[in-house]
C-alpha cells in the first residue's frame, strides 16, 4: 500500500483489530503499532586515506560525527503475526507478570467468581508476535519511501506460547535497554544473531550445531586447564620457543583490535574466546622469562631475563629460535612493507586507525603462521616433541576441525574464517611431528633404563 505522508514525516502506523462474533457483536478490540523506533543503523563509509579528495574527506568527517550521535528513524518489517487465543479457567490477575499485564484483555465489569474471588471473564487474547522480526530484515521509512508491504498472518496459538512469547520479549527489550550490557547486547545484534540461525538453520543441522557448540565449549575448557597444567609445572624452557609466544600475544592482542573495530559483524562469544586466549598466552611468558624494573633517574628500563638456569638442551633451544625468527625477519619485514603500501594507495578505510589495524591483521591473517614455524623448526633440530603438552594437543586437534565447522555457521569477519582453515596446516605438522619423533620406550637411555609404555 501507499506509504502515507505523516509516516514518511516519522509519525507512527498503527493497525486496529476486532474480534466479531456471528457479524454482530464486537467480543474484541486492539490496535498495534506497525513501525518501530530503533537507532539509526550505522553506515560505515570508507574512503582512501591517500588521493582522496578534500570534499571527500570534510564529508567523511560529517558522516562519521553523524554516526556517533545514532538519531532514531522509524523502520518498517513486512511481515505482521496477530496470534489469538483464550486464558484457560480461572487465573489470578494479581500474580500475572507485568509483560502479560500489557496484553491481557480484562472484563470491564470485572466479574468474579464468587468462591475464589478470580476473574472469570475474559476477552480473547490478541498478541503481536514480533520475537521472530530481526532488525535486518527492517527498513527505514523516509521520505523516498513509495510503498510499503505488509504480509498480515492470523495465528491460533496455545496460550503457553503467548505466555512465553510476552515474557521473552519483554526480557529483550529490557536487555537492550541496560547501559551495562555489552555492545553485541545492548543493540540485539547478538540476540539476532541467535535467531536468525534458528530461522535460517536447518534443524537437524541445528540440533548438530547445538551438540558441537558444547563439546566445543567442553574441549576449549579443557585445553586451556591442562595448558595452564602444563606450564605451570614445567621447569625447563627445551623445546620452547620464547619468541613464537611473545609474537603469538602481540598477533592475538592485533586480532582482537581488529575483531573490536568490526564489532557489528563479530559474534560476542568469539571476542571473549580471544581475550581469554591473549591472558592465556601472556602468562605463559611469566612462567619462562623475568621481568624486571631497574630506574636509571627518573627513567625506568625493563629488565628481561631468564627465569632459570639453561642446560645445555635448553641453550640449544635458544640458538635455534634465534636461528629460525632470523629468516623469519628477513620474509616478514618485505611482506609487511609492501601490503601496507598496496592497502594505503589501493584500499578504502574508515581511519588511520582503522588502516593501521587492518593492515597488521591482514598481514597477520596471511603470513601470521609464520610465527609457528620456528617451533616446527626446533622440534626437527631436536628430534623430539616431548615438551608439547599431549593433552592439551589432543584437546586442541578435535576443537580445530570444530573451529572449521563453526568458522561457517558463526557470524565473524571473512578474514578471521579464513584464518582458522590456514592454522590447520601448520597443527598438521605437529601431529605429524608427534608421529614420527614419537618416545621409543624400549630404548636404554644414558643410565641402563627402559622405560614402560604405559
Amino acid at each position: 500500500f501507499k506509504a502515507p505522508e505523516s509516516v514518511k514525516a516519522n509519525a507512527s502506523l498503527y493497525l486496529h483489530s476486532y474480534l466479531i462474533y456471528d457479524d454482530v457483536d464486537v467480543v474484541g478490540s486492539k490496535k498495534f503499532q506497525l513501525n518501530t523506533y530503533l537507532p539509526k543503523k550505522k553506515e560505515i563509509k570508507l574512503h582512501k586515506l591517500v588521493g582522496g579528495d578534500e570534499a571527500e574527506e570534510e564529508f567523511q568527517e560529517s558522516d562519521v560525527e553523524e554516526a556517533s550521535t545514532q538519531p532514531i528513524a522509524s523502520y518498517w518489517h513486512p511481515n505482521v503475526t496477530i496470534s489469538i487465543t483464550k486464558p484457560p479457567g480461572l487465573i489470578d490477575t494479581k500474580t500475572l507478570p507485568p509483560p502479560l499485564l500489557e496484553v491481557f484483555p480484562l472484563d470491564p465489569l470485572d466479574r468474579r467468581d464468587n468462591l475464589t474471588g478470580l476473574v472469570t471473564q475474559y476477552f480473547p487474547i490478541m498478541y503481536q508476535n514480533k520475537f521472530w522480526q530481526l532488525k535486518d530484515h527492517m527498513n527505514e521509512i523516509n521520505a523516498t519511501t513509495d510503498e510499503l508491504e505488509l504480509n498480515l498472518s492470523l495465528d491460533f496459538a496455545k496460550f503457553w506460547k503467548i505466555q512465553a512469547l510476552a515474557i521473552f520479549t519483554d526480557g529483550l527489550k529490557q536487555q537492550e535497554n541496560n547501559p551495562m550490557a555489552g555492545a553485541g547486547l545492548s543493540d540485539g545484534s547478538e540476540i539476532d544473531a541467535v535467531k536468525k540461525i534458528l530461522l535460517d538453520t536447518n534443524p537437524y543441522l541445528l540440533a548438530i550445531t547445538i551438540a558441537v557448540s558444547l563439546l566445543h565449549s567442553l574441549l576449549e575448557f579443557l585445553a586451556f586447564k591442562n595448558d595452564i597444567s602444563h606450564w605451570r609445572n614445567k621447569k625447563d624452557n627445551v623445546g620452547v620457543s620464547v619468541r613464537s609466544i611473545i609474537a603469538n600475544v602481540i598477533q592475538q592482542v592485533i586480532i582482537l583490535l581488529y575483531l573490536i573495530d568490526n564489532s557489528d559483524g563479530t559474534s560476542f562469544m568469539i571476542l571473549a574466546s580471544q581475550g581469554i586466549g591473549i591472558l592465556v598466552e601472556a602468562w605463559k611468558i611469566t612462567t619462562i622469562l623475568k621481568f624486571e624494573i631497574q630506574w636509571e633517574g627518573s627513567i625506568p628500563k625493563v629488565l628481561v631475563s631468564d627465569k632459570f638456569k639453561l642446560t645445555e638442551t635448553e641453550e640449544k633451544t635458544k640458538e635455534y629460535d634465534s636461528i629460525a625468527f632470523k629468516y623469519l625477519y628477513w620474509v616478514s619485514i618485505p611482506l609487511l612493507s609492501a601490503y601496507a603500501v598496496y592497502s594505503l594507495l589501493y584500499k578504502e578505510h574508515k581511519s588511520w586507525y582503522s588502516f593501521i589495524v587492518t593492515t597488521l591483521v591482514g598481514f597477520v591473517y596471511t603470513y601470521g603462521f609464520l610465527t609457528l614455524v620456528p617451533s616446527v623448526y626446533i622440534n626437527y633440530r631436536l628430534k623430539s616433541v616431548a615438551h608439547i603438552p599431549k593433552k592439551a594437543m589432543a584437546y586442541k586437534f578435535v576443537n580445530t576441525f570444530i573451529d572449521d565447522l563453526f568458522a561457517f555457521v558463526i557470524k565473524m569477519p571473512w578474514l578471521h574464517r579464513l584464518a582458522t582453515l590456514r592454522d590447520d596446516v601448520i597443527f598438521l605438522i605437529y601431529i605429524y611431528q608427534t608421529w614420527i619423533y614419537r618416545v621409543d620406550y624400549s630404548r636404554v637411555n644414558e643410565f641402563g633404563q627402559v622405560g614402560e609404555d604405559d
